[in-house]
């Protein structure tokens, strides 16, 4: 009785099996041609692979369509078309036929009534039968054109490839016109290049085009109108007029080269030329004339050389010397560090220095020039609000290996011990200080490990996440070897056995079995059952070679052809002359 528990199938027979191993072995064509539909004797039939018949075959025609499964290759789909003036019987069983009138696939089908036209209920019905193959390769997928009636779903994957229509009304620029005159595309470009033109100026692009322009009036007879006279006019950005005065919003050419932007040249909002931000001379800005030339001011610093150069050479006399000026500065700064001792460091090293010396003043500079400036210099042994900007001389892996060559700072270890010292407390390390009290460091073992407080810190250098198992995957594993146990725990092994494992998606089925010993090379290897069909289906078979005899080797082997729900295909391969007929196969299938 058919009900929600029923199963529907189409399975090669026995027949199309060897059929479609005989075409993918020798690379022979196989061309299915007819359909049959049955009532099965008004039972509810299930394929069988050794049928050569259907049970009560009501009607045989040429196939309609033979198509592979456009989402699914493995699957070919034949169809038949029943026209409206056939009927009268219910269709619960289908027969596939190849050219030569044998059965090569069978299926069942929910039972349906095909009506007469002169029941009051003519209807044209559709037949598929969707069949899994192991390969179409060698099926031609070929129907007498004769014989086909077109169904609506036909027509309308016809009319969708001649009438695609996937634009909506309106209107379009440029559109693109099939063999038939029909409109298949349309859009409106907003370049140039969409509409193919190639002899235009183009903009936002580098361009190799060098344009010819031409000025409407002689640049002088414009009136003052901008952009009447000349060839070109470059106006300000945006065209803001009076608007923004700064150089940013100028009128300006840019020049890039080597890669990189190099100048523009600008008109300030004076009327100045402007090459990098610097203004450049013209006759508006720079009047030669009031300028001195260059022996003119020759001459006149010739005659400043022939001055004297001592005060008493101006016979000035109530003057101090340079000597006398250096030595009363350093008695002043001597008095003045010997009233504020350990205060004035810097002034009574220059104190010190000075002694009469006769250069004080680059003495004085060159005892600054020692000191570090106190607002830029970083402070060190006390609490600091400066944040130092910081920057290598050579980029981080751009050192050579040479340590401390590239980065933006370098950390070394206590007292630069180098390799005496392996011990952790001596490594380089940044401490860090929070609410009055010391925290943690981060560190640097020498091994190369980050260490946060005396602890390792996981890096893709040392750690691999994708080796490690997650709790997910613990728990999967832990309560599927709880079920193993517990179905091994029960069952009885024996050389042709077959085991059930419960699992959370069904029943799993492992079925292995001995086939029928091999023959001569000129003997057909027959097909081999399983001792149980799967229920559903097999997912996987193997085959093993197992020899008969201890004292004679044999020269063949078995390979699998194919697996199915009912059995497998598997056939000898012979490699020479030697013995033969000495081996078995061993299978093991796993299906559910």
């Amino acid at each position: 009785m058919i009900d929600q528990n029923s199963q529907f199938q189409a399975i090669l027979t026995a027949v199309g099996e060897a059929k479609q191993a005989n075409a993918d072995a020798l690379g022979i064509p196989w061309t299915f041609a007819q359909m049959g539909v049955g009532d099965a004797n008004g039972t509810d039939p299930f394929p069988d692979r050794l049928q050569t018949k259907l049970i009560n075959e009501r009607r045989r025609a040429p196939l309609n369509q033979l198509k592979p499964d456009p989402k699914n290759p493995g699957i070919i789909i034949a169809e038949q078309v029943i026209p409206e003036n056939v009927g009268g019987f219910w269709i619960r069983e289908i027969g596939l036929y190849d050219k030569d009138g044998d059965l090569v696939a069978v299926a069942n089908c929910a039972p349906t009534f095909k009506p007469l036209l002169a029941q009051g209920s003519g209807r044209t019905q559709i037949i598929r039968m969707n069949l899994i193959v192991s390969s179409i390769a060698n099926i031609v997928l070929k129907i007498d054109p004769s014989v086909v009636l077109a169904t609506r779903e036909y027509v309308g994957q016809a009319l969708e490839t001649i009438l695609p229509g996937n634009k909506a009304p309106g209107t379009y620029r440029r559109v693109t016109i099939n063999k038939y005159g029909i409109v298949q595309s349309g859009d409106n470009p907003t370049t140039l290049a969409g509409y193919g033109i190639t002899d235009a100026l183009r903009v936002g692009v580098v361009s190799s085009q060098r344009p010819i322009l031409s000025g409407s009036l002689p640049a002088g007879e414009d009136n003052n109108v901008g952009g009447m006279g000349g060839a070109i006019s470059i106006r300000e950005v945006n065209e803001v007029g009076t608007a923004k005065s700064e150089l940013d919003w100028a009128p300006s050419i840019h020049f890039h080269w080597f890669n990189r932007f190099a100048r523009y040249l600008k008109m300030s909002a004076l009327g100045d030329l402007v090459w990098g931000n610097k203004r450049v001379w013209t006759e508006w800005n720079f009047d030669p004339g009031l300028k001195a030339n260059k022996t003119e001011v020759d001459t006149a610093l010739a005659a400043k050389a022939n001055k004297a150069t001592t005060l008493a050479g101006y016979e000035i006399g109530d003057a101090f010397t340079k000597a006398q000026a250096n030595a009363a500065i350093a008695a002043a700064i001597a008095g003045l560090v010997n009233s504020a001792p350990g205060a004035l460091d810097t002034l009574k090293e220059l104190s010190d220095a000075l002694g009469g010396d006769p250069n004080f003043a680059t003495t004085v500079l060159n005892k600054l020039g020692l000191k570090a400036d106190i607002l830029t210099s970083l402070r060190v042994g006390s609490v600091s609000r400066q944040r130092p900007v910081l920057s290598g001389n050579v980029a981080a892996s751009g050192d050579g290996g040479v340590d401390g060559m590239g980065g933006a700072i370098e950390l070394r270890e206590i007292n630069e011990v180098g390799g005496a010292q392996s011990d952790l407390k001596w490594a380089p390390a940044i401490l860090f200080h929070w609410s009055g009290k010391f925290s943690r460091y981060l560190k640097m073992s020498v091994l190369g490990d980050l260490i946060w407080g005396d602890k390792k810190i996981w890096t893709e250098g040392n750690f691999n996440p994708a080796t490690k198992a997650n709790s997910v995957d613990v728990t999967n594993a832990l309560e599927l070897k709880a079920n193993i146990v517990d179905v091994l725990a029960s069952a009885y092994m024996m050389p042709n056995g077959r085991l059930m494992v419960p699992t959370s998606n069904g029943t799993l089925y492992i079925q292995w079995y001995e086939g029928p010993q091999a023959d001569a090379e000129t003997v057909n290897y027959p097909v081999v059952s399983h001792p149980v069909p799967f229920p559903v289906q097999c997912l996987w078979a193997g085959v093993f070679t197992q020899s008969t005899t201890g004292n004679q080797l044999s020269d063949q082997m078995f390979q699998m052809e194919y697996w199915g729900r009912q059995g497998v295909k598997v056939f000898p391969q012979w490699f020479g002359t030697g013995s033969q007929g000495l081996i078995k196969p061993l299978i093991i299938a796993i299906g559910r």
